[in-house]
């Protein structure tokens, strides 16, 4: 962290003091060695099956688009890659990745998931680095030419979104793919709230949330259901709980939009596809007598979600995008 700049610095201690208290709860930074963690209360890393149908179907999404582009073997940045579980992934299926971050203890513990690989067949390369998109040039132990860049929830939190994406421009080979999925908010609207807000109220009021109905709807009148729905809007949009001040300093620095049009302004053949509405604040959040009943409801609620957004029923507060050099 004593390489990169204040903004930086701030949010790579955000992150830092995330990884570390994950990790000290139990966390395992690996999506086939995740375990069950009551620590997440809420969140899709409680439970392995929950995972899966969020994280899981992020990587099998960048995993399809890669295919499309590049070669087995090929070269590719994961900029920005947290604890380096994707990269990890990336790995296990053959390519050459290079991982960075500036959370010095995220690349911490994705070495040391690394170092324990029990998956090491067509095994490709990894390796990992403390650094930023934005200072990458000035790094000379890092890498010059890639691919494939991957932005998995990174795009968001950049102080100069413009720069960073300068760097993966002049990073990419001709012919390259950029790629990732970052959130669009900015298109959530309060009607997609009230539907997940029903959702919730109606797995509390039958048992099967972390949180009693009393503590969620105070009573039954059009007013009180009105502020639930706007505490949900406020959660989903601002991504944090009433309690929580945020992810990170730099967090939604920019939205969907403006990132759609500055990728458009220097990549070529765009294409997005809508990601979650709902569930990565919801899976975690569901209770049951015992595992395989919380995981059938969980299954339940990642289907309605994937149909809901994909059919236009409700819009998506993520996006998938790829673009070619």
């Amino acid at each position: 962290m004593e390489n990169v700049n204040k903004p930086l610095s701030e949010e790579a201690k955000a992150f830092n003091h995330r990884i570390e208290e994950r990790v000290s709860e139990g966390f395992i930074p690996d999506l086939r060695r995740n375990q069950r963690c009551e620590f997440f209360y809420k969140s899709f890393w409680r439970d392995p099956v929950f995972s899966d149908l969020y994280v899981g179907n992020m990587f099998r999404e960048y995993r399809d688009i890669l295919a499309k582009y590049v070669q087995p073997g090929a070269r590719i940045l994961d900029a920005g890659c947290g604890a380096g579980y994707f990269a990890l992934e990336l790995a296990r299926e053959g390519y050459n990745v290079v991982a960075i971050d500036i959370a010095d203890s995220a690349i911490e513990q994705a070495k040391t998931a690394l170092e324990s690989n029990p998956y090491k067949d067509n095994f490709g390369h990894l390796e990992y680095h403390v650094g930023s998109i934005e200072q990458i040039k000035l790094n000379d132990s890092i890498p010059q030419t890639y691919d494939a860049i991957l932005f998995s929830g990174v795009l968001h939190h950049l102080v100069d979104l413009d720069l960073a994406l300068d760097n993966a421009y002049d990073l990419l080979k001709d012919g390259g793919v950029i790629l990732g999925h970052e959130p669009c908010h900015e298109n959530w609207t309060k009607s997609d709230a009230a539907i997940t807000s029903l959702m919730r109220l109606l797995l509390s009021h039958t048992d099967s949330w972390y949180e009693s109905k009393e503590s969620l709807l105070k009573s039954y009148t059009p007013e009180a259901f009105q502020d639930y729905v706007d505490d949900i809007f406020t959660e989903y949009t601002q991504e944090r709980d009433k309690h929580e001040s945020g992810q990170s300093p730099n967090d939604n620095s920019c939205n969907g939009k403006e990132i759609t049009n500055a990728v458009k302004k220097r990549f070529s053949h765009f294409k997005s596809k809508p990601s979650a509405a709902f569930m990565y604040r919801m899976l975690g959040g569901v209770r049951r007598p015992n595992i395989s009943q919380e995981q059938d409801i969980a299954r339940l609620l990642a289907l309605f979600d994937q149909f809901a957004t994909s059919t236009g029923i409700l819009n998506p507060n993520y996006f998938f995008f790829s673009a070619l050099k």
